[in-house]
């Protein structure tokens, strides 16, 4: 996932984990995963996810998201990064996996302003200020 801040004097962007498997992302979704991929994550004995939680905590704490910041989240998937989110001015999700956003928006309704994009992250567009 990449996770990107834009506020009004600063624009900070934070790669954390971003699985490129394929440019062909509507033929190579990750719908069939998103009933698993939480348990996935969680385990911490896989080495891979070992700091993982660790790694969306960072992020969190180095963005410095406050009540006027606009949050634009590319490969949002089930919603790890976007739930520790506590207020924000407005938070976009986009990622290609239905299935995925179904699971992340049960997470996610302390947001009110969040909206969700279904698109490749290499076809967003641009997030403007």
């Amino acid at each position: 996932m990449i996770f990107a801040i834009s506020c009004s004097k600063i624009s900070l962007v934070f790669a954390t984990f971003c699985n490129m498997r394929s440019a062909h992302g509507e033929v190579f979704n990750h719908d069939d995963e998103a009933n698993g991929y939480d348990a996935d994550v969680r385990n911490e004995k896989d080495p891979i996810r070992a700091a993982y939680h660790d790694v969306l905590a960072w992020v969190i704490r180095e963005a410095r998201i406050d009540s006027s910041s606009r949050v634009l989240e590319l490969g949002s998937g089930t919603g790890n990064l976007s739930c520790r989110v506590h207020q924000c001015g407005e938070l976009v999700c986009a990622d290609l996996t239905e299935q995925m956003e179904a699971i992340a928006r049960s997470k996610l309704g302390h947001i009110p302003n969040r909206r969700f994009i279904k698109t490749s992250i290499f076809t967003i567009g641009e997030f403007t200020t």
